[in-house]
C-alpha cells in the first residue's frame, strides 16, 4: 500500500531515489533523494490528489516501502538481475468494489491513469523480469510494455475470474525458452493458477549461457 501523505523522512536502503519524470524511452536516471519538506518531512494530506493544482512529480520517496537487504551477497561473477512483483489491481475489481476505495480519489482509481503510473514504476526501477498480478487487460498492458522493451505471457484464472497473471522480460536481456501453466482447482484448490517459465539470458558468460526458472501465483 501507498502512503502519497507521509514520505519518509529518510530514504530506505536500496536504490536512489529523487524528483524527476522517466523519459519515453525508459532511460531516466534518478538523482539521489535529499530533498525533505520544510515541516519536517511531511506533506500535507492528499498533496498529490489535486490535479489542477501545481505539484511536483511523484517520486519513490513518496512511496511507503519497508526494504530488506540481504544478509549474503552474491558472489562478484554471479549473473545479476532485477526482478519485480506486482499486484496491480484488475480493474473490473476495481469498479465491482469500489466500496474498498471511498477514500481514494475516482481518477486514480481509473485504469487508464493507474496504466500510466505502472509505466513510470517500471522506467524508475527499470527491472529485467516483471511478475504482474490480478491483470484483466493484458493486451492494452502488453502494448504499453512492448514500448518499452518487454515481451510477456498471460494466464488466466479460472472460474468466474477474468483476471490472471503475467511474466514480462526485457528482451535485450532474456529470451523464453519453456512455459508452462498450473490449474489449482484441478488440485481441489481455488481458482487460482502459475506461471513457469525458463528464460534464457541473452549474454554469453565463458560460452555458457545462464538460465532462469521463474514463477509466479
Amino acid at each position: 500500500p501507498y502512503n502519497y501523505s507521509h514520505p519518509p523522512q529518510t530514504p530506505f536502503p536500496g536504490p536512489q531515489y529523487g524528483y524527476g519524470t522517466p523519459n519515453q524511452y525508459g532511460h531516466w536516471h534518478p538523482q539521489p533523494y535529499s530533498v525533505v519538506p520544510p515541516n519536517g518531512g511531511f506533506l500535507p494530506r492528499n498533496a498529490g490528489f489535486r490535479p489542477a493544482a501545481p505539484q511536483l512529480h511523484p517520486s519513490l520517496a513518496q512511496y511507503k516501502r519497508e526494504w530488506r537487504s540481504v544478509q549474503k551477497l552474491p558472489p562478484r561473477h554471479a549473473e545479476r538481475f532485477k526482478v519485480l512483483s506486482y499486484n496491480i489491481l484488475a480493474d473490473y475489481l476495481a469498479q465491482e468494489h469500489q466500496d474498498l476505495y471511498r477514500d481514494i480519489p475516482s481518477f486514480i482509481m481509473d485504469w487508464n491513469w493507474r496504466k500510466n503510473r505502472i509505466g513510470l514504476e517500471i522506467s524508475w526501477w527499470r527491472p529485467d523480469i516483471i511478475c504482474f498480478q490480478e491483470v484483466d487487460k493484458f493486451t492494452d498492458l502488453e502494448q504499453e510494455m512492448s514500448t518499452r522493451g518487454y515481451s510477456g505471457i498471460w494466464k488466466m484464472r479460472t472460474g468466474n475470474a477474468v483476471d490472471g497473471c503475467a511474466i514480462f522480460w526485457r528482451t535485450a536481456r532474456f529470451r523464453l525458452c519453456y512455459k508452462e501453466d498450473i490449474e489449482f482447482n484441478k488440485l481441489g484448490l481455488r481458482d487460482n493458477v502459475a506461471q513457469l517459465c525458463v528464460l534464457e539470458s541473452v549474454f554469453r558468460r565463458n560460452v555458457q549461457t545462464v538460465s532462469t526458472h521463474l514463477s509466479t501465483r
